[in-house]
This record gives C-alpha cells, sequence and structure tokens, in this order.
C-alpha cells in the first residue's frame, strides 16, 4: 500500500487562549506513532499515560498503551495503524494525555495529500501548550491569573518551577513553528531502537 501524508487540525479542547496546531505524518504511522508527533507538536514532554478514542472515553474502544491497572480493554496503539481510523477527510477522533489534568484533544483528519512524507511536520500552530503538572485548566487558569495581575511572589514561583530563566516570563501567546519542528525532526521515519536513542530526556519509550 501507497504511503500517503494525512494533514491534522488537532486543538486541545476548552483551551483558553485557543492551542491547535496543523501537521502532516506518513499514513502509515502506528497510533504511538502519532502520540509521539503529536506531543512533539505540542510540546508535551510525554511524562504521562495517553489514549485515543472516538467520541466518550468511558464507552469507546481504547487505543493506547495497555497496563495492569486498566479497568477497560486498551488495544495496543504499537499494533493499529492510523489509516485503519482515518479513512476519509473529516474523520474525527480523540486523543487524551495525562488522565490527571486530563488534556483532551480533538482531532480532524483535514486531507489525504497523495504523496509520502517521512517526517511530521507542523504547517501552522496557534499559543502555548499549558505547562505540564499544572493542574489542567483551573490550574492553568490560575497560573495566567496570576501573571496577568503581576503577583510577583507567585510568579517567581511558577517560573522557577517551569525552568524559565531569569528575566523570562511565561507567554502564553508564544508558539515556533521552528521549534517545532525541530522537535518533530527527531522522531523521522523511526525505528524503536533509534527513538529510546535520540527521543530529548524526559519522552517515555515503552517498552515493547
Amino acid at each position: 500500500m501507497a504511503v500517503n501524508t494525512l494533514q491534522f487540525k488537532i486543538t486541545l479542547v476548552d483551551s483558553i487562549p485557543v492551542v491547535n496546531r496543523t501537521i502532516q505524518v506518513p499514513s502509515d504511522y502506528n497510533f504511538f506513532q502519532f502520540h509521539m508527533a503529536i506531543q512533539g507538536a505540542f510540546g508535551w514532554n510525554d511524562q504521562h499515560l495517553f489514549q485515543f478514542f472516538e467520541k466518550n472515553w468511558m464507552e469507546d474502544a481504547l487505543i493506547g498503551i495497555p497496563t495492569i491497572e486498566d479497568e477497560a480493554p486498551v488495544q495496543d496503539a504499537r499494533s493499529i495503524r492510523i489509516n485503519t481510523v482515518f479513512k476519509k477527510a473529516k474523520a474525527s477522533y480523540c486523543y487524551i494525555y495525562d488522565f490527571g489534568d486530563g488534556w483532551l484533544h480533538e482531532i480532524i483528519l483535514e486531507k489525504i495529500i497523495k504523496e509520502p512524507i517521512y517526517t511530521p511536520f507542523c504547517i501552522e500552530a496557534n499559543n502555548a501548550c499549558p505547562p505540564e503538572n499544572v493542574g489542567g485548566h483551573g490550574g492553568y487558569e490560575e497560573m495566567l491569573i496570576a501573571y496577568e495581575n503581576k503577583d510577583k511572589q507567585e510568579i517567581k514561583k511558577y517560573n522557577r518551577w517551569i525552568g524559565l530563566e531569569k528575566g523570562e516570563d511565561w507567554n502564553p501567546n508564544y508558539c515556533s513553528l521552528r521549534e517545532i519542528n525541530n522537535r518533530l525532526s527527531l522522531l523521522g521515519y523511526w525505528s524503536y531502537e533509534a527513538t529510546v536513542r535520540f527521543m530529548p530526556k524526559g519522552w517515555y519509550i515503552p517498552v515493547v
């Protein structure tokens, strides 16, 4: 089967400001590779579990990395190709990352391009992804309010926690396509061994 390019619009649901990415990936990617492409595009650090599902997280078939703690059957993301789910334009799916913070993403297949691509590529991006472990939308809102109110003590705490340099502040509107595609370039058309070796520190790679 020929490898095409799938172009997706992925939006972080209920985010203020709106956070979204438009990315292109190989049509023969499996769902774990797709998960890593989403992580790289948004700027998540792959510190938590994830699952894909159609509409209802509690009722639909789940795709992720199975664990002994799963309350419902989870299909292995490494064994299911995304082109078995995304077969035509406008097909939609959901992706949830970090079950505690509950970051829900809406995925829409914009189009199928009849040409191959070998490295995930982001063509459009809006606004910064919230920091890891901020406490979901509620925690992120509290953080943004602290910056808006110029609460020096809280800002200092957040800056230290996020790892910003002295003199830097968090900018929820900052988003760099160059930085995103630098991250995505590390994925490429990788083998498992290459992924383990070259992924950024903190990006979790499950044991196959």
